[in-house]
C-alpha cells in the first residue's frame, strides 16, 4: 500500500513539475537560491545559528541563546565562520547586564534584546548597518548607547521604553531615523545627532 501511494504521489509530482512554466521569473529562481542556502540549526556552546550564503560566501546567523550569563561577548566566528546576524529574538527577556557584539556584525534583529530589564552596557561594532525594529525596546536599564558612523537605518522603536536611557549619540552615515525610536524615554537628556541628517520628527 505505502509503495503504491508513493508511486501515486512521484505522479502527481512529475505532473505538477510538466505543468509548471519554463519561462520562471529570475526573482522566483533567486528566491529559491536563498532558501536553499541556509542550513538547519546547529548549536556552539549556549548558541544556536544557521549558516547561511552571500556573495562573499558562508556566514553565520545566531538564532538562539540559552546560557545563564550576565556578561556576553558574543564570538566573532563559530567554527571558522564570520558572525553577521544577530537574528530576532536570540536573547529576548534575558538576564544579561552586559554585550559587545563584535566586528563583522552588520545587522541586530527584530526583538534581539527585547524586554531584557538588567541590560546596562551596549557595544556596537563599526561594521553595523541595520538596527531591527524594536531590538532593544524596554531595556528599562540601558543609560547610554552610541550608533556607530555605518549605521544606516534605525528602524520603529528600537530605544522604545529605555526609560533609564540618558544619553544617545548617532555618528555621521544614518539616512533613517524612526519617529518613536525613543518613545517612552523620560530620562533622555542628551542626543547628539549627525548635523548632515535633517529628517527627524517629534513624536
Amino acid at each position: 500500500m505505502k509503495k503504491n501511494l508513493r508511486r501515486v504521489l512521484s505522479g502527481l509530482t512529475a505532473t505538477a513539475l510538466l505543468l509548471l512554466p519554463t519561462n520562471v521569473p529570475p526573482l522566483f529562481s533567486q528566491m529559491n537560491s536563498i532558501v536553499m542556502a541556509a542550513s538547519s540549526e546547529e548549536v556552539y556552546g549556549d548558541y544556536t545559528y544557521t549558516v547561511n550564503t552571500d556573495s562573499d560566501g558562508e556566514y553565520v546567523t545566531i538564532s538562539g541563546y540559552s546560557g545563564s550569563d550576565k556578561i556576553i561577548v558574543i564570538p566573532s566566528k563559530i567554527k571558522g565562520l564570520p558572525v553577521k546576524i544577530i537574528g530576532r529574538y536570540v536573547f529576548q527577556k534575558s538576564k544579561i547586564t552586559s554585550v559587545k557584539i563584535p566586528e563583522g556584525v552588520i545587522s541586530i534583529g527584530y526583538e534581539a534584546f527585547m524586554d531584557c530589564s538588567l541590560l546596562e552596557s551596549v557595544t556596537l561594532p563599526d561594521s553595523l548597518l541595520t538596527l531591527g525594529e524594536d531590538c532593544f525596546k524596554n531595556c528599562s536599564s540601558l543609560q547610554k548607547i552610541v550608533i556607530p558612523e555605518n549605521v544606516n537605518k534605525i528602524l520603529s522603536a528600537v530605544f522604545s521604553g529605555c526609560n533609564s536611557m540618558k544619553s544617545v549619540e548617532i555618528k555621521s552615515g544614518i539616512a533613517l531615523i524612526s519617529e518613536n525610536m525613543f518613545n517612552g524615554c523620560k530620562s533622555l537628556t542628551d542626543v547628539t545627532i549627525p548635523v548632515s541628517y535633517t529628517h527627524l520628527r517629534a513624536h
